[in-house]
């Protein structure tokens, strides 16, 4: 699907194969198989993985121009910083800040870059500079995107290619080796309950309001919208800006039955698959590392002629870490076991005990500050009744508890952005 009508996108791993015989057809070249499960000793499964992300760095080094990483100070850009400074004299680095502690990763990509003895570059995103990144980046982007970190990557984009025409990042990983913080919760005994559902979500609007990445708010209401479903549909819901259950309240009838079709994508992803655990990591493979994560940085270095290489999803890659037994990507809390146990000789051990850090933006104060005039020039009600999709009074309403620090309402708001913004 796309948002223009009559046009129609390659699904992930598809070519487009026109004959004069038989005209345009559609070809699946690779697809990722799950549910294969590879045994053996830890230690050895760790060496292996080792052995073919370097070899996949390695081919990803190859170029006529020069080339750099992407460096967050994750576990993934991390891991491929450190096999790439094995094959590349002097390797360049850059990193993204921000002024907001929760949400900068600027001291941990320091660490890997001081131990690895890169070239390292640093910039910090000024909330200043949203008012005119932010609807230039929107307007780059084809189609509506909501993903906050395209505005750090946009930066990131631009601040690697004054200096290389190529950069590797640590795409991938999370989808491989279950390293979204969705996987732990989801292993926990929670009851598919209604009751439950309600409680979380009242329990986070109670909760005083906080703009920090991952606040404790932000997580209950996220977790609260999944716990009615399972596999990938529960995923689905943890990331949706808005639970189908609300959707209603925001929209007009001009939009039909929308809510119904609001999860499709995922319920096809997860569709066949064997366990719960491979529904979701489907998922995240087919909808969101491909219509999301892969867009984003595609679009961000693209339109400053960057070249994005991601040597964690190479092929070899990709097929081993599918392989691996579930307890082998999260056991417990932890996730990405085995990547963590592999890079235990390559990075410092304060890096390999790092949760999950998403590489997002503070939007959430953005919107109460420097983007609050674009926010209510964007979703006026005059706008919205204009456009005839959505409830000018809901969303006003939204609106002004946000701003007010009431509630934080940072992911459909900045949704709404993006979406009425495009249109």
């Amino acid at each position: 699907r796309s948002m223009l009508a009559n046009v129609r996108k390659l699904g992930p791993g598809e070519a487009l194969r026109w004959d004069a015989a038989r005209g345009v057809r559609r070809e699946t070249y690779w697809r990722p198989a799950l549910g294969n499960r590879v045994r053996g000793d830890v230690d050895a499964l760790a060496g292996e993985l080792t052995r073919r992300v370097d070899r996949a760095v390695q081919r990803r080094l190859v170029a006529d121009v020069p080339v750099g990483i992407f460096l967050s100070g994750g576990l993934d850009s991390s891991f491929v910083a450190a096999c790439a400074v094995r094959h590349h004299p002097r390797v360049k680095t850059f990193a993204i800040g921000f002024d907001d502690p929760s949400f900068d990763e600027r001291a941990h990509a320091e660490t890997v870059a001081r131990h690895l003895g890169t070239d390292h570059r640093v910039e910090v995103l000024a909330p200043a500079a949203m008012l005119d990144l932010l609807p230039a980046t929107l307007d780059a982007m084809d189609e509506p995107h909501a993903d906050t970190s395209i505005l750090p990557t946009t930066l990131l984009a631009r601040l690697a290619r004054r200096e290389v025409t190529v950069a590797l990042g640590g795409d991938g990983g999370d989808e491989i080796l279950a390293g979204y913080p969705t996987f732990t919760v989801d292993q926990l005994p929670l009851p598919r309950a209604p009751g439950l559902s309600r409680a979380l979500g009242a329990l986070a609007r109670r909760l005083p309001v906080s703009g920090e990445n991952f606040s404790l708010g932000f997580k209950l209401q996220q977790m609260a919208y999944g716990l009615g479903a399972r596999g990938a549909l529960r995923h689905a819901r943890w990331l949706a800006s808005v639970s189908p259950e609300v959707l209603p309240d925001l929209l007009t009838s001009a939009l039909g039955d929308a809510p119904a079709h609001a999860l499709d994508a995922a319920r096809a992803a997860g569709a066949g698959q064997a366990s719960d655990f491979d529904a979701a990591t489907a998922f995240y493979l087919g909808v969101y590392l491909a219509e999301g994560v892969l867009q984003k940085v595609d679009r961000a270095t693209m339109r400053v002629s960057l070249e994005a290489r991601a040597p964690l999803l190479d092929t070899e890659v990709v097929s081993f870490c599918l392989s691996l037994p579930p307890a082998l990507r999260v056991r417990g809390t932890t996730t990405k076991w085995l990547m963590r146990r592999a890079m235990r000789s390559l990075v410092p051990e304060p890096i390999l005990a790092r949760p999950k850090k998403g590489f997002g933006a503070p939007v959430g104060q953005w919107l109460r500050g420097p983007l609050q005039g674009l926010l209510r020039d964007t979703l006026s009600p005059a706008r919205l009744r204009a456009a005839g999709w959505f409830d000018p009074a809901a969303v006003t309403a939204m609106v002004d508890d946000h701003v007010a620090g009431r509630a934080d309402h940072r992911k459909p708001l900045y949704t709404l952005l993006v979406l009425e913004h495009w249109r």
